[in-house]
C-alpha cells in the first residue's frame, strides 16, 4: 500500500486483509476506526483533493472581487469549476 497515504495525516495506509485498508496512525483522529476498500480510499482522496481546489478557488474569487468591479469574476469561476469537474 506504499502508493496510498491517509488523506488526513499523510501516513502510509495498511492492508492486512485483502479487502480492508486502514490508517494505523494512532494520532490521526480523522481516520480513527475508518477502514474500507481500496476504491473507497481512492474516492475519499480524490474528493478531498477536489474540495481543496474548490476552497482555494472560492478564496481567490473572494479576494479578487474585493479588487475588481468588472465581469472577469465569471471567467474565474468557470475556470475553477472546470478544475473541480476534471477531478470528479
Amino acid at each position: 500500500m506504499s502508493d496510498m497515504k491517509c488523506p488526513f495525516c499523510q501516513q502510509e495506509l495498511s492492508q492486512d486483509n485483502p479487502q480492508i485498508i486502514e490508517c494505523r496512525n494512532d494520532d490521526c483522529k480523522k481516520s480513527y476506526f475508518m477502514y474500507g476498500s481500496k476504491e473507497l480510499w481512492q474516492e475519499l482522496i480524490r474528493t478531498l483533493k477536489a474540495l481543496d481546489v474548490a476552497k482555494y478557488a472560492i478564496k481567490n474569487i473572494q479576494e479578487d472581487m474585493k479588487e475588481r468591479k468588472d465581469g472577469d469574476d465569471i471567467w474565474e469561476i468557470q475556470k475553477n469549476l472546470q478544475m473541480i469537474t476534471n477531478l470528479i
